[in-house]
């Protein structure tokens, strides 16, 4: 089966908050693994001047007007030394078989001062293990590995990197799992509102129940 890295579906909020914070108008950059264009044409839309990278163009005809580079990430970026202010890496480094050439082509063609987005798989899944539980990119064959929020310091020191920004996200609909079991609609709903105050009263703990690290790098 032919893998490639364009498999996003929707926008995700968490990315578009990191951009919206973190990028600048006129900054040049490489949006890999870009599906369908949504974070290329978020960052046309900020002033940015966005390429596209993919296995495969899947552009609509709104984001065909971003310039797409076809490529493998598994081969050396095809872009110059030092090309790009910033650098998309959303959902990527966890397919690719050779992730160190791929962090130092990151490094290559990112210019001093530039900014790394990343999201990968969060290893840690202590919590839903124990509910006999897993997240779906567990169950993803096209991942090589998955990775702690800690793995990043090392790679910040392997490129003399500064981390702005590591979080975990996402995995928060998971106590919302109790409402499978609930057939009536009234009752669900109450369900879903009482449990939604406990997680913002902080009652009911996500700590481990985050299915991605996120991480904003700068060289």
């Amino acid at each position: 089966m032919k893998t490639h890295f364009g498999w996003q579906a929707e926008v995700n909020p968490y990315k578009v908050d990191f951009i919206k914070r973190h990028f600048k108008a006129g900054e040049k950059v490489l949006d890999l693994g870009s599906g369908k264009g949504f974070y290329s044409m978020m960052a046309k839309s900020l002033g940015g001047v966005p390429t596209a990278y993919d296995f495969e163009s899947h552009f609509d005809a709104k984001s065909s007007e971003v310039d797409f580079i076809q490529g493998s990430l598994e081969e050396p970026i095809k872009s110059d030394d030092q090309s790009y202010d910033a650098v998309f890496c959303w959902d990527i480094i966890e397919h690719i078989e050779n992730d160190k050439q791929l962090w130092s082509e990151l490094n290559r063609v990112l210019k001093p001062g530039g900014k790394l987005y990343v999201s990968v798989p969060h290893k840690d899944d202590t919590l839903l293990a124990n509910c006999y539980l897993t997240y779906g990119h567990h169950t993803d064959k096209t991942h090589k590995r998955e990775y702690l929020p800690s793995d990043f310091q090392q790679i910040a020191n392997d490129y003399n990197w500064t981390i702005l920004e590591t979080h975990l996200k996402g995995g928060d609909a998971y106590p919302y799992l109790l409402l499978n079991f609930i057939p009536n609609k009234l009752v669900k709903l109450m369900t879903k509102i009482y449990i939604k105050l406990l997680m913002k009263l902080g009652l009911i703990q996500l700590n481990n129940c985050h299915g991605d690290v996120y991480v904003i790098y700068q060289k």
